[in-house]
């Protein structure tokens, strides 16, 4: 049993660490004029920096956590 949750902590770590490596910084959008721009709600979703740091952290405490049980 400690195996399998060692391998869903160790899935864990590399899902956080994979959605931190996709999010390099894109290009920036060539410029346009002001009155061509319509102005957007801002965002509500989580950056995937944010998420992957999340599940980093979470995938490491889960991996000591089921290391640690005896």
């Amino acid at each position: 049993m400690r195996i399998v949750l060692s391998i869903v902590a160790v899935g864990l770590i590399i899902l956080g660490l994979w959605l931190i490596a996709s999010s390099a910084p894109e290009p920036k959008p060539e410029l346009v004029a002001a009155s061509q721009v319509i102005a957007a709600p801002g965002r509500t979703n989580a950056s995937p920096v944010m998420l992957g740091t999340a599940l980093l952290v979470g995938g490491v405490v889960f991996f000591v956590l089921t290391l640690r049980r005896k």
